[in-house]
C-alpha cells in the first residue's frame, strides 16, 4: 500500500468521518486514452456493434488487419474496465450503506 493510501486508512481509523470501501476502486488503465484517441469513451467502445474478429478474418489488407486487431484489444480492455465501473457504481450509488471498514 502506498504512503498516500496508508495515510487515508489511518485518517479513516482515527476520524471515521467518511466511508472508506476498499472495493470501490478505479484502476488506472490505458483504455481511457485509447478510447479518447478514437473519439469515444469506454461505454461507446463497449457498445460498438462491429464484429472486428469477423472483419479481421475477411480482409487481407495489412492496414485494415492491424486496425481490426487493435480494436479487438481495445474492446477487451474496455469491457473489463466497464465491468469495474459498473461495480463501482453499484457500491457508491446503489448501495451507499454503512462503512465496510467499521
Amino acid at each position: 500500500m502506498s504512503t498516500a493510501f496508508g495515510r487515508l486508512y489511518e485518517l479513516h481509523r482515527q476520524e471515521r468521518t467518511f466511508i472508506l470501501d476498499p472495493a470501490a476502486i478505479v484502476y488506472e488503465s490505458k483504455v481511457y486514452a485509447m478510447a479518447s484517441m478514437l473519439g469515444k469513451n469506454v461505454a461507446q467502445v463497449c457498445a460498438d456493434p462491429t464484429d472486428y474478429s469477423a472483419e479481421l478474418a475477411k480482409t487481407t489488407d495489412r492496414v485494415k488487419r492491424q486496425y481490426y486487431a487493435e480494436m479487438i484489444g481495445v474492446r477487451r480492455l474496455a469491457l473489463k474496465v466497464q465491468a469495474e465501473l459498473d461495480t463501482l457504481f453499484m457500491l457508491l450509488v446503489v448501495r451507499p450503506s454503512a462503512d465496510p471498514l467499521q
